[in-house]
């Protein structure tokens, strides 16, 4: 048959797209497919999907008839999803992928036996309530909104991809509600003082360089591992951000030239003090090599342990909350000393456009989004400054 055009009809609060044929006899036929889209602020998404429906069909690459090849299960068909997602992702991103798919997705999908071409936005939101009573098909424990929402993101990607390869006629995960994802109270900014603590606790420690590196620049975990000495120039007196090391479930760290994004790679001033304190770590990992000429294990990172050995991610993370509670200190995330460090960069009054760049944002709308929330004591001159401007009559 031929399109000949289609529209978008109400019925019953949802969108539906009215898709006009023309049949053998060259009769004019509606076809209705069901959008999912509520009537109410959902115009735009239903007009988008309405055009995605008549590209396929005007492309002549959605056929009416279903082959076998469209007989294929949507959670087989994930599975080919992920084998095409190999090598368009970073290693341990496609981990992530898999592990969901494996521990969740794939137990529950499996046993209801749902055709791709037949999954609607009802089978997927029947996941999503299920992940929250049990999270996972041997009924241990259930999971958060924003876990619920990372779910959500694969799922979508994947039935994005049938789309493009014409396996669907709607991506039905588009028109599913997710739930509210509660705020995560940020954690606050610490003191000068308690920097200086903190400093004082990790001298000595096998983790001292990644705390002091992050407390100074705000580096992320995988770069402040991936940082090497040939990324450090005493002469010009510059560190550049170019390198990584991230956590794979299953297997040694991921070592990869490259950062989280084209902003993370950066070159930075090398602060004094650091440059000092770079210099005399050095000397010692040389010392410890002649030391140990045949056990310790020379590499080029400046991250390592007393063998050479380079510092595993969840090392520092685990290591990290060890110490702290150790020294009775309250506990924090070792990401939140790259929070840190962009408040302070804020109270000094460097512009977020500067943050970002010091930092490896990809948008300032981030650096914006992540370190606008204003200190108690921010608020308190805001107060303060109200009272002196307005009499207030008593």
């Amino acid at each position: 048959m031929i399109v000949s055009g289609g529209i978008l009809q109400q019925k019953k609060g949802l969108f539906y797209a009215v898709i006009y044929f023309y049949d053998d006899a060259g009769d004019r036929v509606p076809k209705w497919i069901p959008t999912g889209i509520k009537v109410q602020g959902g115009k735009r998404e239903a007009d988008k999907i309405l055009r995605e429906i008549l590209y396929g069909y005007e492309h002549e690459k959605i056929q009416e008839d279903k082959t076998k090849e469209e007989d294929i299960r949507f959670v087989d068909f994930m599975q080919i999803w992920l084998e095409y997602m190999d090598n368009k992702v970073e290693p341990n991103t496609l981990e992530s992928y898999k592990l969901v798919y494996d521990v969740h997705i794939k137990p529950y999908f499996q046993q209801k036996n749902i055709l791709l071409r037949d999954l609607t936005a009802e089978h997927i939101e029947g996941y999503y309530d299920f992940l929250r009573k049990s999270g996972r098909a041997n009924g241990n424990g259930g999971l958060s909104e924003s876990t619920i929402k990372h779910h959500h993101a694969n799922i979508s990607k994947c039935l994005q991809y049938a789309l493009k390869k014409q396996k669907i006629q709607a991506n039905p995960a588009r028109a599913v509600e997710l739930g509210i994802i509660p705020k995560r109270n940020r954690a606050k900014a610490l003191k000068i003082t308690q920097i200086e603590i903190l400093l004082d606790i990790f001298k000595g420690d096998p983790i001292e360089a990644a705390v002091y590196l992050t407390v100074f620049y705000g580096l992320r975990r995988s770069e402040v591992l991936g940082l090497r000495w040939s990324a450090i120039d005493f002469s010009d007196g510059t560190i550049t951000v170019e390198h990584k090391v991230v956590k794979m479930a299953k297997g040694p760290a991921l070592e990869k030239d490259g950062t989280k994004n084209t902003s993370s790679l950066r070159t930075l001033p090398l602060i004094d003090g650091i440059g000092d304190y770079l210099k005399t770590l050095k000397h010692k990992q040389e010392q410890m090599a002649a030391l140990q000429p045949n056990d310790y294990q020379k590499s080029d990172y400046i991250c390592v342990d007393g063998t050479g050995k380079l510092q595993r991610p969840d090392f520092i993370t685990q290591h990290y909350a060890l110490i702290l509670n150790k020294n009775n200190v309250k506990h924090m995330r070792f990401h939140d000393l790259r929070h840190h460090a962009a408040t302070y960069l804020h109270k000094m009054g460097f512009s977020f456009k500067e943050i970002q760049e010091w930092l490896g944002h990809s948008s300032i709308k981030t650096t914006m989004d992540i370190y606008t929330a204003l200190e108690l004591e921010d608020k308190k001159k805001i107060a303060k400054k109200l009272n002196e401007t307005y009499k207030i009559p008593v």
